[in-house]
């Protein structure tokens, strides 16, 4: 429960706020719940480097996935998964399973982006007949046809075009992969087939390499 204190003057009126009481009134506070009376603000954002998460990186959000001290912007493991990003396999990085991206016994067979080119990843749980998912570089809807049959297709955004692809899920050590793939109105659909139900649910990676035209 939020208290308010209104105090009046000898005149009878109001007295602005100043809920952290460090002399800075809260309409003018960059932490208007921390005591800052030096409203230092390293990075210039609108919250002072008392109450901002990464005050060093501007982050006017203050988004935090894995809820520790650190906002995503400024943490180098942002799922806690004791894995730095940097060193996360592709699409893991919000995914504190550290088995995220492993292929288990199976062999990747996508190849390292070209030259110029960006590798990016998607994972995603399986539990409808058809989603979609949607990054930076495409839309990808995966949509399951019947038993054993799921369609995976990738409509990259302009001026993306789609080099090669990785369908993956894990705990079917299913795998397949194209190249080059041929376009149906700048469409790449893929068909991945397998022994599963049509309501079973389970994880379900996409890796493309995007190059652009």
């Amino acid at each position: 429960m939020n208290y308010w204190h209104i105090f009046f003057n000898c005149d009878g009126e109001v007295e602005p706020s100043d809920r952290d009481d460090d002399g800075i009134i809260d309409s003018e506070d960059n932490c208007p719940d921390v005591a800052n009376a030096d409203q230092a603000n390293n990075d210039g954002d609108t919250l002072g480097d008392a109450c901002d998460n990464c005050p060093d990186v501007t982050n006017e959000d203050q988004a935090n996935y894995d809820g520790d001290e650190l906002g995503d912007a400024c943490d180098p493991d942002d799922d806690n998964d004791g894995i730095d990003d940097v060193d996360e396999n592709a699409g893991c990085e919000f995914n504190p399973d550290t088995t995220c991206g492993e292929t288990g016994g199976v062999d990747p067979c996508i190849p390292d982006a070209p030259d110029g080119c960006t590798q990016a990843a998607v994972v995603k749980i399986q539990s409808q007949s058809m989603f979609f998912i949607e990054d930076d570089y495409a839309v990808i809807s995966i949509n399951k046809i019947e038993a054993g049959v799921l369609e995976v297709t990738i409509a990259p955004k302009v001026p993306n075009v789609v080099k090669d692809a990785q369908i993956y899920i894990p705990s079917l050590e299913i795998i397949k992969c194209v190249s080059d793939p041929t376009l149906v109105q700048d469409l790449v659909i893929i068909e991945v087939t397998g022994d599963f139900a049509a309501d079973a649910e389970f994880e379900i990676e996409v890796i493309v390499n995007y190059c652009q035209v």
